[in-house]
C-alpha cells in the first residue's frame, strides 16, 4: 500500500515539476487562456490524487488488510 501512496505523491511532484519546467521555459502557449487550462488540469489532477489518498475507499479494511501483510 506504501507503493501506491508513494507513487501517487511522485505523480504529484512530477505534476509540480512539469508546471515549474513549463512556466521556467515560457514557450508552448499560445495564449493565457490556453496557459490558464494547463494549470486547472494540473490542479484538478493534484486534487483527484488527494481525494484518493483521503478517501474511505483507500483506508478500507480491505487495504488495511493488504497494508499488514507486509
Amino acid at each position: 500500500m506504501e507503493l501506491v501512496k508513494r507513487y501517487l505523491t511522485d505523480l504529484q511532484d512530477m505534476l509540480c515539476d512539469e508546471v515549474l519546467y513549463d512556466w521556467g521555459q515560457g514557450t508552448g502557449f499560445q495564449t493565457k487562456r490556453e496557459m490558464q487550462k494547463y494549470n486547472c488540469g494540473i490542479a484538478k489532477a493534484m486534487e483527484l490524487i488527494d481525494t484518493i489518498l483521503d478517501s474511505e475507499e483507500f483506508h478500507s479494511p480491505m487495504f488495511n488488510q493488504l497494508r499488514n501483510m507486509k
